[in-house]
């Protein structure tokens, strides 16, 4: 079997000493049933029907989603089936008694082709995509092969080691998987585009911190039609999604709120400056419908007060720097109510609150826009002193469970969860606020060196729509962002070096001198970063960045 694709068609083709059947089960929603229900859905509705041409048009929602799908395999008369069993006619309506069904493409032995379109709005646009696009199989490889390498070649590193190499680059080719692009489809729930738009996102507390930033950085052509999504979205439904997939009403307000906004600045300090106006009308709109935050300051969820507050935080820059003062005054008002999110005795996130796919030490350590006022909360050296118990430092190693219904954060180990999830991913950055870059520098590492690898189970933990994986394409670059921040933190470089194509057509080299992996020095341009910090707004001009390392840990 191979495999390629172009942006719009699926193409297999197969080689076999003997004759048979190219199947395809249109029920199986994309996952085998021994998935559970969680993750496989029987359709709701569906039907199959024969086409003209030998072709084949099915459809099926599944969860609300609904799904049109057009195949052909050319010098093959297709057949219907349900529960594996030839259906007689030309169409097969779903009776909904949970059998699976599909169609069916008898081909001789030798090498055969099958071609699949999906669409969002009907099956005549299914058809269109297999008619617009003729080339074979051949073709449309290479053609995609060159499109791939387009892409990734817009990061480029210098290592000597083949297995970092292979690792870089994969994880680059994950981060951008999504957000898929379906331009020409319907916008999300129902209504026709007035433009290009990208359809499905999910979900932005997965992308919000590392992925979306990267894209913004190099691939401009995607990271504009994210922000057209993002402000689309606000200006139709009053609000900001977290989770934006196919399905109507279909988001998760567990996780955060108002991400979006986080987004926004990010884009703007990467020079889509040319949105502030509408960024703002849209941050006004979203924050009027989160009516507990302007009322008390206080959320349900105490990391919700978090992602306002910083949300707006950035806007209240945002606005200032769009000459809007008035809003940047209020917006910067409500931004300090960040403090309602900690316990004022121990200085640590409040147990009076859940936690999302966390505990409240996982989120104590989040870099934040009131930084230096979050720290004396706890005093530097308490805060540094827990920072050091989160990652393991002067403490036994950690025996987990063996118990594979034990939950780990339930057992209150308090630790790092690694780079196995997005929720505390940034943490290790907290050490860049209290003069402890050694320390950073020696957990990215480390989490580069174990916790990334080659092959199957090379990405370590859930990487849903790229937040690990453009993790550690920052972490292998030496620098990392802050999000909602006009901020750029130098970590531990991996290459010795690495060339950017910005958007905007500008490059940015990153240069290493010296061995290790302690950043002692750095500059950009030529000026001095006597914190090892810069902006992003400085990044995007392009120029030379060169970060001085070093063998031996400069505080002992």
């Amino acid at each position: 079997f191979e495999g390629t694709v172009t942006d719009r068609v699926a193409l297999h083709r197969y080689t076999s000493e003997k004759a048979g059947y190219l199947q395809i089960d249109f029920s199986a929603c994309g996952l085998d049933r021994s998935f559970g229900e969680r993750y496989y859905a029987t359709p709701a509705i569906g039907r199959v029907k024969k086409g003209e041409n030998g072709r084949v048009t099915a459809y099926c929602r599944f969860k609300g989603v609904d799904l049109y799908f057009a195949a052909e395999c050319k010098g093959s008369e297709p057949l219907l089936w349900e529960d594996y069993t030839e259906v007689e006619g030309s169409s097969l309506e779903y009776n909904g008694e949970d059998k699976p069904f599909g169609a069916a493409f008898p081909v001789p032995a030798g090498v055969s082709s099958l071609r699949l379109a999906v669409s969002f709005i009907s099956e005549k646009n299914a058809l269109a995509m297999l008619e617009g696009d003729e080339r074979g199989f051949d073709d449309v490889r290479s053609d995609t092969l060159a499109e791939w390498e387009e892409k990734l070649g817009r990061i480029r590193i210098d290592t000597s080691d083949e297995d970092l190499c292979e690792i870089f680059y994969s994880n680059l080719y994950h981060t951008l998987i999504k957000p898929c692009d379906a331009s020409g489809e319907a916008f999300l729930y129902g209504d026709n585009p007035e433009g290009d738009f990208v359809f499905d996102l999910a979900t932005l507390w997965d992308m919000y911190k590392t992925q979306l930033p990267l894209v913004y950085t190099c691939y401009p052509e995607i990271g504009g039609k994210v922000l057209e999504t993002l402000l689309k979205l606000i200006e139709k439904n009053g609000r900001s999604p977290i989770n934006i997939t196919l399905a109507e009403n279909n988001d998760f307000p567990n996780q955060a709120r108002m991400l979006a906004e986080h987004s926004f600045a990010d884009a703007y300090f990467r020079g889509r400056r040319d949105l502030g106006a509408r960024m703002l009308a849209a941050t006004e709109r979203d924050l009027a419908t989160h009516t507990d935050f302007l009322g008390s300051g206080y959320c349900e969820r105490y990391t919700h007060i978090l992602d306002l507050s910083d949300a707006l935080g950035a806007m209240a820059e945002l606005a200032a720097a769009e000459g809007r003062a008035e809003l940047a005054e209020k917006l910067a008002e409500l931004s300090e109510n960040w403090i309602n999110a900690y316990d004022k005795e121990t200085g640590l996130m409040s147990l009076d609150s859940d936690y999302y796919e966390g505990n409240n030490y996982t989120y104590s350590f989040r870099p934040q826009r009131n930084m230096r006022e979050r720290i004396e909360l706890m005093g530097k050296e308490r805060f540094t002193a827990c920072l050091d118990g989160f990652f393991g430092y002067g403490a036994e190693p950690l025996c987990q469970s063996t118990e594979p219904e034990k939950n780990p954060i339930l057992a209150g180990y308090n630790r790092f969860e690694g780079y196995n999830n997005e929720c505390d991913m940034e943490t290790p950055l907290a050490y860049h606020y209290v003069g402890r870059h050694d320390r950073l520098a020696e957990i990215t590492r480390a989490g580069c060196k174990y916790m990334f690898t080659k092959g199957r189970g090379g990405l370590p933990g859930n990487n849903d729509s790229g937040g690990l994986s453009s993790e550690y394409i920052w972490l292998a670059l030496g620098i990392h962002p802050v999000s909602g921040q006009d901020l750029m933190i130098i970590t531990s470089p991996l290459v010795r070096e690495a060339e950017l194509k910005l958007a905007g057509g500008r490059t940015l080299v990153i240069r290493t001198v010296g061995e290790g992996i302690y950043p002692i020095s750095a500059s950009l341009d030529g000026k001095t970063l006597p914190d090892l910090s810069f902006t992003a707004s400085d990044m995007m001009k392009g120029g030379e960045l060169v970060i001085g390392m070093s063998e031996e840990n400069p505080r002992l």
